[in-house]
């Protein structure tokens, strides 16, 4: 049979976790581990779109229908595995500790900081994460709120938090993911618009553009993220109490 990439129309998927391990075969192990290790190296190096079944067979000595023998949906269930794995890579302990505030803040810091070791997995997924670590996530995220705060509040909570992690990490690593995808450094970039944002700010139409690109401080990522993080708690604490 062929291997699929994606669901037939009208079908049900399988999550990638519910279907059967194929035994293994002579000559070196190949396993959902060394298959989803090895991607997630070369999307850390060359980005997401850089990892296909062809290439990522190249790069374990093996052959594409080998690989779909544990990945029998291709680069669909390749990435659900990637993900989950980096949720792995969250250091959960102590949570909940009774301190909501500092909770989520750990929540928020420790996503931040898997994306930043892969740049590749900021980007949004459509579908929640149904991994055994993914879920080990959320449930220790839903853990963190006492029983006066309904499931439904708790999961508003965690998806709102998780939305800003998402979009100011996003834009934090839009440089680097820019340069994978162009070849242009930060540096080149702004050396090519500089003349066109010259003489648009010198028509006078943008003032307040014009003031914050004079006098706009150097911008410290990690107090950036802090400050924004601490707003959306704050925010998220007083809607729960109010």
């Amino acid at each position: 049979m062929a291997p699929m990439t994606a669901p037939e129309p009208g079908s049900t998927p399988t999550p990638i976790w519910n279907v059967a391990t194929p035994r293994a075969r002579s000559g070196r192990a190949l396993d959902r581990e060394r298959i989803t290790t090895t991607a997630i190296g070369l999307a850390d190096a060359e980005g997401l779109e850089a990892v296909t079944m062809r290439r990522l067979a190249a790069e374990l000595g093996s052959s594409p229908m080998s690989l779909y023998r544990h990945v029998p949906g291709g680069k669909v269930d390749l990435t659900d595995l990637m993900h989950d794995a980096l949720m792995g890579e969250h250091d959960l302990a102590g949570i909940p500790s009774g301190d909501v505030a500092a909770d989520l803040g750990r929540l928020g810091t420790e996503r931040r900081t898997a994306a930043h070791r892969h740049p590749w997995s900021i980007q949004p997924t459509a579908r929640p994460m149904l991994g055994p670590y993914g879920i080990r996530r959320l449930d220790t995220a839903l853990s963190i709120f006492d029983e006066r705060v309904t499931p439904e509040r708790r999961g508003w909570a965690i998806g709102l938090l998780d939305a800003y992690v998402s979009g100011a990490v996003g834009q934090e690593l839009a440089q680097h993911n820019e340069e994978l995808r162009s070849g242009l450094s930060a540096e080149d970039w702004q050396h090519a618009v500089a003349p066109y944002m010259t003489q648009m700010l010198a028509t006078g139409d943008y003032p307040h553009l014009a003031d914050y690109t004079a006098s706009a401080p150097a911008i410290d990522l990690d107090q950036q993220f802090a400050d924004g993080l601490g707003a959306v708690i704050a925010g998220i604490l007083a809607a729960i109490d109010s």
